[in-house]
């Protein structure tokens, strides 16, 4: 059983008592938080899904579905997917296509069109 005694806190954060508990305050550094992202890390939005508006983001992102609106990655990589249809303007740092996009594609560093998809992990 545990008991208040056998506690021994070494995180050296401070501790919040109230209503006969405690509770231990975290917060992550802005270094610990930047080091949880990984280069191959990217959001995905799968086949099975359809957006209809803006996306914009700080991230890289794959679609696989079905996007309607415009799509704003300033810096970042936009994969779209074998089974991805996309309409309207993109912006991104890099842009790559294995399907089909309507609208005007804007990319600030490369713009690869495939047409062989192997998915990278």
């Amino acid at each position: 059983m545990w008991t208040k005694e056998s506690q021994t806190d070494t995180s050296g954060a401070p501790q919040v008592q109230g209503s006969g508990t405690s509770v231990t305050q975290f917060r992550a550094t802005a270094s610990q938080r930047a080091n949880s992202y990984t280069a191959h890390e990217r959001a995905c939005l799968g086949s099975s899904l359809k957006v209809k508006g803006a996306i914009t983001g700080a991230e890289d992102l794959q679609v696989d579905g079905r996007v309607m609106g415009p799509i704003s990655l300033q810096d970042h990589e936009l994969t779209v997917g074998p089974t991805a249809e996309l309409k309207f303007d993109i912006a991104a740092g890099e842009v790559t296509v294995f399907r089909r996009v309507t609208g005007n594609l804007c990319a600030r560093d490369l713009v690869e069109i495939k047409t062989d998809y192997t998915r990278e992990s």
